[in-house]
């Protein structure tokens, strides 16, 4: 018996239905990963799901599948006491949890529509609500923008804040109130012994842990100031320390800078680095450290085992768990790159292999 590659030769005509049928199947495949699910529920409904698999009469009437539309979907849901359907709408949430580690297996993960067509709604009778209020009520406009404190205490000072509804005589003089200023306060303040007063400046996090569930009471929620006056100043002061500094001793701007280390490892190469202390004959040919080259520590590397020396690149990873809170101590960390030059080359070959896939079956690509 002929093997196949005669058989096609002997008849062309085989072989170009064989290749119709695979351009066929590749164009299904490739279409299907762009479709996705056609329908989803929102992520707002507290209803469970249509089983995947679940199948009515009606909806193969005029042939199997003919009747599945959203209308008859949606007939179904509430039959059943399901989640209304909804044309599927793609989102990064919808693979949170449920993407394969490999990358190679596309969502989404779930059939759900992030956000619900609630929340829109929500907002714009919220929306409309409020300006219908404000429209009917101007007084209560004013009183929301005049609701914050006149004062606050800074975030960074230790002392105790004025009570609020505490009251000296001074403050009335000339009048309720009249005499409450800033510099008044900040007398009443040192002598006893609260937290300077300063004018009140909004910010989230005056907000954080103190506004209602609900949304409809505004905050703020504390009258402290974010950062506090305290913050700038010190950074200003830091700042002109150091430039003094760098100015009268220019050699610790070179150390700084030739501060970091001059070879690192792929964050996604599994061996062991080099010692941080390990030194061999060679890198000391011509001079101590003259011959400690890359290519004569990739050399010590792999007679070693160890990982391959990098060029170091700095990066902000290299600083995660492992710089001092008082933030006076600089990096990096870690002698490693990130990402490795492996992450770049894979990205190059699959986008590479992918184009000349598509170059070869065309109809995948529609």
């Amino acid at each position: 018996m002929p093997n196949s590659i005669e058989y096609f030769v002997e008849h062309p005509d085989a072989m170009k239905l064989s290749v119709l049928v695979l351009a066929l199947v590749l164009g299904l495949a490739q279409s299907s990963l762009l479709r996705g699910p056609k329908f989803a529920t929102s992520a707002q409904d507290g209803k469970a799901a249509r089983p995947p698999n679940y199948r009515s009469a009606w909806d193969d009437c005029g042939g199997v599948g003919a009747s599945a539309t959203e209308r008859m979907r949606t007939i179904a849901s509430k039959i059943k006491g399901w989640a209304k359907p909804l044309p599927f709408v793609r989102h990064a949430a919808q693979d949170c949890g449920s993407v394969a580690a490999s990358g190679t297996k596309p969502g989404p993960g779930a059939a759900v529509v992030y956000p619900g067509p609630e929340i829109p709604a929500t907002i714009r009778d919220g929306l409309s609500t409020a300006a219908k209020t404000l429209a009917k009520y101007p007084a209560a406009k004013s009183s929301l923008l005049q609701g914050a404190p006149k004062f606050a205490t800074s975030a960074q000072d230790g002392k105790a804040a004025r009570p609020p509804n505490y009251r000296s005589a001074w403050d009335d003089c000339g009048g309720v109130g009249a005499s409450a200023t800033e510099r008044m306060r900040t007398i009443a303040s040192k002598i006893k012994g609260w937290a300077k007063p300063l004018p009140f400046v909004r910010h989230a996090a005056q907000d954080c842990g103190s506004v209602a569930a609900s949304g409809t009471k505004p905050g703020p929620g504390a009258a402290v100031v974010y950062p506090g006056p305290e913050i700038p100043a010190t950074i200003r002061d830091g700042l002109s320390t150091a430039a003094k500094t760098l100015a009268k001793y220019p050699a610790a701007k070179s150390s700084l800078l030739q501060g970091a280390p001059k070879f690192a490892t792929s964050a996604q190469d599994g061996k062991a680095a080099r010692p941080p202390n390990y030194r061999s004959a060679w890198d000391d040919c011509g001079g101590v450290g003259a011959s400690a080259t890359e290519r004569m520590r990739t050399i010590a590397s792999k007679i070693k085992g160890w990982a391959k020396p990098l060029p170091f690149v700095r990066h902000a990873a290299q600083d995660c768990g492992s710089v001092a809170a008082s933030g006076t101590k600089p990096g990096p960390g870690a002698a490693v790159v990130y990402p490795g030059p492996e992450i770049p080359a894979t990205i190059r070959d699959g986008l590479s292999t992918a184009a000349k896939t598509l170059a070869k079956y065309p109809a995948a690509k529609k």
